[in-house]
């Protein structure tokens, strides 16, 4: 028998998931290249007041709608250039995420499949880190499940009655996703549904559907909330924003006639829902049973997640180009069919036997660290390998318990050391960057960056910073100055220096650009 919801326990609950999805954001400096790049572009628009065209590095960034840079602009006000400031939108998004999995699905499923879904959330491994960057992906998972979410219920979809106040509000969240990322934030939502309407709900025809969906003023809501940016930069920038923004960063980089990241599936996505979900494999054969068995508008429910999230991953999968964070998009579902599996009657011998040898194979990898680990980077993986070896004595015990409330706080106490586990590498990785030191080794000269555009840097200096391409860019850059400094790679120390014979040099600050040493050169007359 389910436990009364009480206003205290709903508190605890949304406590937990801030601390598991929060925790830590202050601890690491942005790193390069995407979080630099977007956390400098909304402090570019908050000084300088054009709310309309992103700046990075005295460039127009084309590269992503303004919406992240909106929400990251207001907490940089308040709480100044600083990490936490510009990782707050992701924060916030993913905390939704979890009110919407709880509040939603409690409604609809249960409050304890409402709980088990914000669990899988909350512990997902590749959801934790992504809640700590400042990266535009959480805020369009969050508008975009919550525009496909309100389309399949307020058309009826789900075997609910219909609202126009539903789809209304989807189409809004679809607006939104769309100044997230950009048409991807609509297309995807509307795609999904519409599988759900041929596929799912024999009662409810396409056409119908079709115009439950599209016959009311939602399109205006739409177009009123992505329209005026877009329209603007069509304006400001014409031909140029359209072939930079839509064809080389949406239909080129699906096609493949832009290659950034062409792997095959196998390499990528496979390996990243491998370890996204690690915590959770023993209940996907609970999760499928719970879509094929459980009916009603239940089943209905569960059999359109079920859909959008086979969506995002084949779309994805069918892209030339394909990134970690584009599947983060089908975790939201995921989290549901998972919930469900977890916490309905399907927890028999097969799920305890798979628990068993992932806690063989977590105490197994935690030997492996401090036995075996190496990486490009010295870090210090014992505070890693503790952190997995109590993971594995966690799960073993859990293969040997089956009430509900014991299952719960141990699957939570997993999710926990792996957040421990990734801190204590990430943390460890921060104080080697080192972004702010090197930046603070710029001031008050004139500086530059050496082939590389170090985002980070270029963000916690707070101006625009040259990348000079080449050793006589270094020596043109510094001929007329008494003193310069340039960040340069180390192993590209020796050319620079070699290129300088009449010029005096030091290094001023040591620190890394990802797997590589780094240093901030002084040059002087």
């Amino acid at each position: 028998m389910e436990r009364a919801l009480t206003r205290r326990r709903v508190v605890l609950y949304v406590g937990i998931a801030l601390v598991m999805i929060g925790c830590g954001t202050w601890m690491v400096p942005l790193t390069a290249p995407d979080e630099g790049r977007n956390a400098a572009a909304a402090w570019t628009m908050l000084q300088s007041g054009d709310w309309i065209t992103p700046w990075f590095n005295g460039h127009i960034r084309f590269a992503k709608p303004p919406l992240l840079y909106y929400l990251t602009a207001p907490a940089m006000a308040v709480f100044g250039q600083d990490a936490v400031a510009a990782r707050l939108p992701s924060v916030a998004a993913s905390l939704g995420m979890v009110l919407v999995l709880f509040g939603t699905m409690a409604r609809s499923l249960g409050r304890r499949e409402a709980v088990a879904a914000a669990l899988v959330w909350i512990t997902n491994i590749h959801v934790l880190l992504e809640s700590r960057g400042a990266v535009p992906e959480m805020t369009l998972v969050f508008f975009q499940f919550l525009a496909f979410l309100l389309l399949v219920r307020g058309t009826g979809l789900t075997g609910e009655t219909p609202g126009r106040g539903k789809v209304l509000l989807a189409w809004a969240a679809a607006g939104l996703a769309v100044l997230a990322k950009g048409p991807i934030g609509f297309l995807l939502p509307g795609a999904s549904a519409l599988l759900c309407a041929f596929l799912c709900n024999r009662a409810l025809s396409v056409p119908l559907f079709l115009r439950r969906a599209w016959l009311n003023a939602g399109p205006g809501i739409f177009l009123l909330i992505a329209g005026p940016w877009y329209g603007a930069m069509v304006v400001l920038h014409g031909d140029l924003f359209v072939e930079q923004f839509l064809v080389a960063n949406n239909l080129a980089r699906f096609t493949g006639s832009i290659a950034y990241h062409d792997y095959p599936f196998w390499q990528t996505y496979l390996p990243v829902l491998l370890v996204a979900f690690w915590l959770w494999h023993p209940f996907w054969g609970g999760a499928a049973r719970a879509v094929r068995q459980i009916e009603g508008k239940k089943g209905l429910l569960l059999k359109a997640l079920a859909v959008n999230a086979i969506v995002v991953i084949v779309f994805y999968s069918l892209a030339a180009n394909k990134l970690h964070h584009y599947l983060l998009a089908s975790y939201p579902g995921l989290s549901v069919l998972l919930g469900c599996g977890f916490a309905g009657a399907f927890y028999g011998r097969g799920t305890r036997w798979i628990l068993a040898l992932q806690g063989v194979l977590e105490l197994a990898g935690a030997v492996c660290l401090f036995v075996f680990a190496s990486a490009p980077l010295p870090l210090d993986f014992r505070i890693a390998g503790v952190c997995l070896a109590a993971t594995g004595c966690v799960t073993l015990r859990q293969a040997m318990v089956v009430p509900w409330g014991a299952r719960g706080r141990l699957q939570l106490a997993r999710g926990a050391l792996m957040l421990a586990l990734l801190l204590s590498l990430i943390v460890q990785y921060g104080g080697l960057y080192r972004p702010q030191a090197m930046a603070a080794a710029l001031e008050g000269v004139p500086a530059g960056l050496f082939k590389r555009e170090q985002a980070a840097v270029i963000f916690y200096s707070g101006r625009d910073l040259p990348i000079l391409e080449s050793e006589e860019a270094v020596v043109s850059f510094a001929a007329d100055r008494p003193r310069v400094r340039i960040w340069v790679l180390e192993r590209h120390l020796e050319r620079v220096e070699g290129a300088l014979p009449r010029r005096t040099h030091r290094i001023v600050r040591r620190g890394w650009d990802l797997e590589e040493p780094a240093v901030v050169m002084e040059i002087t007359q």
